[in-house]
């Protein structure tokens, strides 16, 4: 693996990954970057079980990686426990996280606070989404 990794999550295998795909090449263009590898998941964000993640985890690891270029921070987690386990750790390592849609360095003290509250946000939102999911499910329900 090289010293760039992008990774991409979308929760389902029906999902498209091209938005996250173009603005993460443009990313990479603007800072001359064309040997980076991609890792794609199709799996729900719920837990970091994923076959792809694990693979950048382990690239990670072994210090075969420097920076990971993701879209958006929630593409790594949607729970604010496992997202903080998991930037610490990069952050620990020494790994430079981007995410490209968000415009933010994850590096510092600061970077930790605000990928915390942004993590928080994801784990909210989720809530909030399966709460509508399941008062329309119970809308739809004959008695």
């Amino acid at each position: 693996m090289k010293k760039v990794a992008v990774y991409i999550r979308v929760s389902t295998v029906g999902q498209n990954e091209a938005g996250q795909r173009d603005a993460i090449q443009r990313w990479l263009d603007g800072h001359r970057v064309s040997d980076a590898v991609w890792l794609v998941d199709k799996a729900s964000a719920k837990n970091l079980d994923r076959p792809k993640f694990h693979k950048l985890q382990s690239a990670i690891f072994h210090g075969e990686v420097e920076t990971v270029v993701v879209y958006k921070l929630d593409r790594i987690s949607r729970t604010m426990q496992d997202g903080i386990k998991v930037l610490a750790d990069w952050l620990e390592r020494g790994i430079h996280l981007v995410a490209v849609s968000q415009e933010m360095d994850f590096s510092g003290v600061q970077g930790k606070v605000i990928a915390g509250l942004l993590f928080g946000l994801a784990e909210m939102e989720n809530e909030l989404r399966r709460e509508r999911q399941r008062r329309g499910d119970e809308a739809w329900r004959i008695p």
